[in-house]
């Protein structure tokens, strides 16, 4: 069974004071496992930026809309369970 708490790394980072005005907080997730990792993201009714800096991230809404984000996009706000899928 894959331990996840040694390959995958998730954390929140407070933002910079220089800004606050604009972001509440970073979030940073890694898979450092061989499979994709799926995770859910609950609503939040706020706007969020999305930032892929290696394989695309896959995001499939309830209804089944998906698509693969390779690069950065803005989404909001959050109104339904968001699934995100990282791969390695």
């Amino acid at each position: 069974m894959l331990d996840l708490n040694t390959h995958y790394v998730s954390e929140r980072l407070e933002a910079p004071d220089a800004f606050k005005d604009l972001f509440t907080h970073f979030y940073v997730a890694r898979n450092g496992t061989d499979q994709a990792i799926r995770k859910t993201l609950v609503p939040t009714f706020q706007t969020m930026m999305v930032f892929s800096l290696g394989s695309p991230i896959g995001l499939k809404s309830t209804v089944g809309s998906a698509i693969d984000i390779d690069g950065a996009i803005v989404l909001g706000p959050i109104k339904q369970p968001l699934e995100y899928i990282l791969r390695r």
